[in-house]
C-alpha cells in the first residue's frame, strides 16, 4: 500500500472514530419542560393508556352494529340411498333482532368513550406529576452529592493537616484518629448519596422512555424554582381528575342500569328472511325458488321474577349505582380535606424555608469561628466537626424543604387540576 493511500486509510478511521466518540459522549440536555416533553412521547405507561383509548374510541364508533342483520349463506347435498334420489339445496338467511336496550348501549359506548378520555388525562397527569417530582428529586440528590463532596475533601484537608501536625507533635494520636474516622465516613456519604442519584437517575431515564445508556443533564436548578406566589384560589376552576373520572363512571353505570331494565322488561322484535334454492335429481335438477318472511315478538316472563338471572342483574347494576355514588360523596369530602393539607404544607414550608436560610448563615458563621479558633488550639477536633455537621445539615434541611414545598404546590395543582404551573415557576 501506498504512504497515500496509508495516509487517507489513517485519516479516515480517525474521523470515524472522533464522529463514534462523539455521539457516545453527547448530552442531552434536560429542563422539567423538556423532560415532560418527552415523556409525553415516549413514556411507555401513556402509549399503553393511548392504546386503551384507542380500543375505546373504536367500539364507540362500531357500536351501532349491533343493529346489523345476521346473514347466513348454506348449501346441502342430499343423497336418499335406498330411493335413489339426490337433493342439492342452497339458501340464504338474513335475520335481525331488535330492542329498546340496544340503543341505550350505543349511548353507553359512547359515555364509555368519554370516560375512557378522562382517564387517559388523568395517566397523562400522573406521569406528569412524577416526572416533576422525579426531575427535583435528582436535582437535591445532584446537590446533596455536591455537598457530601465538599464535605470529604474538607474531612481529607483536616486528616491530611492533622496527619502533619500529628508528625510534629502538634496534635494527639485521638485527634489524628477522629479525623481519620470522618475522612473516611465522608467517603462512605459520598458513595452512598451518589448511588442513589444513579439510580434515581436510571429509573427517571426509564420513565422518560431514554435508553439507560443515554448521557442526560439536568439543566434546572431547585432553588430557580421555589414560589414566591401567594395562592389563591378565588379565580380556580376545579377540574379535579379523580372526581371527573367518578362522574363519567356513574354516568355509565346508570346507562348501564337502564339497558339492564329495557332488556329485562321490553319485548324483542326479530325479523327474519330466508331465500331457498332446490334442485331434485327425480326433476333433473330443475331448480326452484321459495322465499319467507318471519316476524315475532317475544318477552321472558320469568325475568320480571326478582330472583330470576335478569333480576339479579338489575339489582347488581343498580348497587353498583349506590357505589359509585358513595365513592363521589367521599371523594368531595377527601377533596376539600387535601386542598386544606396542601395550603398547610406550602405556608408552613414557606416560613420554614426563611427559618432555613437563616440557619445556614448562622452555622456558617459558628463553624467558622470554630475553625479559626481550633487553628489557634481553643477549640478540639470533635467540637469544630460537630460545627462542621451542623453546617451541612442545615444545607441539607434547606434543599429538603425546597423540595417539600415543590411537591405540595405540585400536589394542590393535580388535585385542582389545573395546569402545573399555575401557582408554580420561577421565583418572581
Amino acid at each position: 500500500m501506498s504512504f497515500r493511500k496509508s495516509l487517507l486509510v489513517t485519516i479516515g478511521f480517525f474521523l470515524f472514530s472522533t464522529v463514534v466518540f462523539a455521539q457516545e459522549n453527547k448530552i442531552l440536555n434536560l429542563s422539567v419542560e423538556d423532560a415532560v416533553e418527552l415523556a409525553l412521547k415516549e413514556n411507555i405507561s401513556i402509549k399503553q393508556s393511548n392504546l386503551s383509548l384507542d380500543s375505546s374510541k373504536r367500539s364507540k364508533d362500531t357500536s351501532w352494529n349491533s343493529l346489523l342483520p345476521s346473514v347466513t349463506a348454506s348449501g346441502t347435498y342430499n343423497d336418499g340411498l335406498k330411493e335413489n334420489a339426490q337433493t342439492i339445496s342452497l339458501g340464504v338467511r338474513a335475520s335481525l333482532a331488535i330492542n329498546a336496550a340496544m340503543v341505550e348501549a350505543i349511548k353507553a359506548a359512547k359515555l364509555n368513550y368519554e370516560k375512557a378520555k378522562i382517564d387517559y388525562d388523568n395517566a397523562v397527569r400522573t406521569i406528569e406529576l412524577n416526572i416533576r417530582k422525579t426531575y427535583y428529586n435528582l436535582l437535591v440528590l445532584q446537590e446533596t452529592v455536591s455537598i457530601r463532596q465538599n464535605y470529604e475533601r474538607t474531612s481529607k484537608q483536616q486528616y491530611e493537616s492533622n496527619l502533619a501536625k500529628y508528625k510534629l507533635g502538634a496534635v494527639s494520636n485521638i485527634d489524628l484518629l477522629s479525623s481519620q474516622v470522618s475522612y473516611q465516613q465522608a467517603t462512605l456519604d459520598t458513595i452512598s448519596t451518589n448511588d442513589a442519584f444513579n439510580s434515581g437517575l436510571s429509573q427517571f431515564k426509564q420513565l422518560l422512555g431514554l435508553s439507560q445508556s443515554e448521557n442526560i443533564k439536568l439543566t434546572d436548578s431547585i432553588s430557580d424554582f421555589v414560589s414566591s406566589k401567594n395562592i389563591s384560589l378565588d379565580e380556580i376552576q376545579s377540574q379535579n381528575g379523580k372526581l371527573k373520572s367518578l362522574e363519567s363512571q356513574l354516568s355509565v353505570a346508570n346507562a348501564n342500569l337502564l339497558t339492564a331494565r329495557l332488556k329485562t322488561w321490553t319485548p324483542t322484535i326479530s325479523a327474519q328472511y330466508g331465500f331457498d334454492y332446490t334442485g331434485l335429481s327425480a326433476t333433473d335438477y330443475d331448480f326452484k325458488d321459495s322465499n319467507s318472511v318471519t316476524l315475532s315478538v317475544s318477552l321472558p316472563l320469568d325475568s320480571f321474577l326478582p330472583f330470576s338471572q335478569s333480576g339479579q342483574s338489575i339489582a347488581n347494576a343498580k348497587d353498583n349505582v349506590k357505589n359509585i355514588e358513595l365513592q363521589i360523596e367521599q371523594a368531595k369530602a377527601s377533596y376539600e380535606i387535601e386542598i386544606n393539607d396542601c395550603l398547610t404544607k406550602i405556608n408552613r414550608s414557606k416560613d420554614n424555608l426563611k427559618l432555613c436560610e437563616e440557619n445556614i448563615v448562622l452555622s456558617e458563621k459558628t463553624y467558622n469561628f470554630a475553625k479559626d479558633a481550633y487553628d489557634h488550639g481553643t477549640r478540639d477536633l470533635l467540637t469544630l466537626q460537630n460545627y462542621l455537621d451542623r453546617f451541612n445539615t442545615s444545607k441539607f434541611n434547606l434543599m429538603q424543604e425546597q423540595y417539600s414545598l415543590i411537591c405540595a404546590v405540585l400536589d394542590l395543582e393535580n388535585i385542582l387540576g389545573v395546569p402545573f404551573g399555575t401557582f408554580y415557576g420561577r421565583g418572581e
